[in-house]
């Protein structure tokens, strides 16, 4: 679920599903290809490494999703027998903020404040984890609040990891001198 908490910072609250997270997006190998190429041999000779760089990162993309594919069967057993707990990831982001570039222009910049990736016993405890902390971040909350604690001990979770930037608060546009 995406959720904009009263001061319009930018959340997203899940559950993981697969074994693990996704390592590797097959969007990257798009996002390597430079843009603005010609039809000339120069063009051509300058996107080969750039293609070939693509080629490998799609290939990681497609070997990693067929590795949760076969993985997920197992995962989602062994959660549905409580030999390993289910996940809820919670991801905080930044509001998007003008920041000057040196040619002069403005660029919005979102970045990640903090990850928190909680585990609950049962999937239907982690169902009603992310609802209950959706609301409450929705109400102005955060994640590392008491009563999430309190959530956590009536599920029997914990909190599995927590990664924050070191500095939380965005970059303040600079304004261009008068």
């Amino acid at each position: 679920m995406k959720i904009t908490d009263p001061v319009g910072g930018k959340w997203t609250v899940g559950r993981q599903v697969g074994a693990w997270p996704r390592l590797s997006r097959a969007m990257w190998a798009l996002e390597v290809m430079p843009s603005g190429l010609g039809n000339d041999p120069i063009s051509a000779v300058i996107a080969i490494p750039f293609f070939a760089l693509a080629l490998i990162l799609l290939a990681l993309a497609l070997v990693e999703l067929a590795l949760l594919l076969v993985a997920w069967p197992v995962a989602l057993l062994l959660r549905a027998v409580k030999v390993i707990g289910s996940r809820v990831v919670v991801v905080n982001t930044a509001k998007p903020v003008g920041v000057w570039e040196k040619t002069g222009k403005v660029r919005l910049r979102q970045d990640r404040f903090s990850t928190t990736v909680l585990e609950v016993e049962t999937m239907a405890g982690s169902v009603r984890l992310r609802d209950a902390i959706a609301e409450h971040v929705r109400q102005g909350g955060d994640v590392m609040d008491p009563v999430v604690g309190q959530w956590l001990t009536a599920e029997r979770g914990k909190v599995v990891s927590r990664r924050t930037k070191p500095d939380p608060e965005p970059v303040k546009p600079k304004t261009e001198p008068a």
